[in-house]
């Protein structure tokens, strides 16, 4: 027997088209993307298949025209042909299907429209919301220490420590020791920061509205359930 395995396709999502191969014949079609792949020869793997263990006329099968292989098969032809495939070990098999992975790229397309907006008044997305919690938290009347800070934005102490420093350097934060605690460091806007709040929250709201506009009627709910999730976070 001199089979080959010479193409390699897959399935694309979509309608089935008809296609015209000559006049008056215009059969269905799936829609097919080819692979680059290289021929291998069916004697060469034979002895790994187990459709041909498991049938003692293989000639008759082939001469069927199609057939289904195992998942197993599959995986062995294709390695033959050099496309080396693993078998997907999650439960999903879209990351569409993953509320994880889309959180991520939602969050991301969020955090890329913001930086750019903040870019033109030379501010980082994070340097915002530390100055900005820090105000929230000093008008509420809040001892606002960096540990206080992280708290409230689930950011790491670490990256609250770094950005506190650069918020300073930019005079945007004063540091005072607690006249109560010597040891303790409170931490406030100082004029210069509070104006640039004033700038910076409208552009912050107005882009938010803009990313979020899509499920504005759906947004209550929407902050509900993200409220259920830090809730949920704390709860642990």
């Amino acid at each position: 027997m001199r089979a080959q395995f010479k193409i390699r396709t897959q399935l694309r999502q979509g309608e089935i088209d008809q296609v015209a191969m000559a006049p008056q014949f215009t059969p269905y079609r799936l829609d097919i993307l080819y692979q680059p792949c290289h021929n291998v020869s069916f004697v060469h793997i034979k002895s790994k298949l187990t459709f041909v263990s498991e049938n003692a006329n293989i000639g008759l099968l082939f001469r069927r025209g199609h057939f289904e292989v195992t998942k197993q098969d599959f995986i062995t032809i294709a390695n033959a042909m050099g496309w080396i495939l693993v078998e997907w070990k999650s439960k999903f098999n879209d990351p569409k299907e993953s509320s994880g992975f889309l959180l991520w790229q939602v969050t991301q397309a969020w955090q890329r429209m913001i930086t750019k907006e903040l870019s033109r008044i030379d501010l980082t997305h994070v340097q915002f919301v530390l100055l900005t919690a820090c105000d929230y938290l000093h008008v509420n009347g809040e001892t606002v220490t960096q540990k206080r800070l992280a708290d409230f934005t689930k950011l790491n102490s670490m990256m609250v420590s770094d950005v506190v420093r650069t918020l300073e350097a930019k005079g945007f934060i004063c540091r005072n020791k607690n006249p109560l605690d010597k040891r303790e460091i409170l931490l406030s806007p100082t004029e210069e920061g509070s104006n640039k709040i004033k700038i910076a929250l409208p552009i912050v709201e107005n882009t938010d509205a803009q990313f979020f506009k899509p499920i504005q009627d759906k947004q209550p709910n929407f902050n509900k359930e993200l409220l259920s999730l830090l809730k949920a976070e704390v709860d642990e």
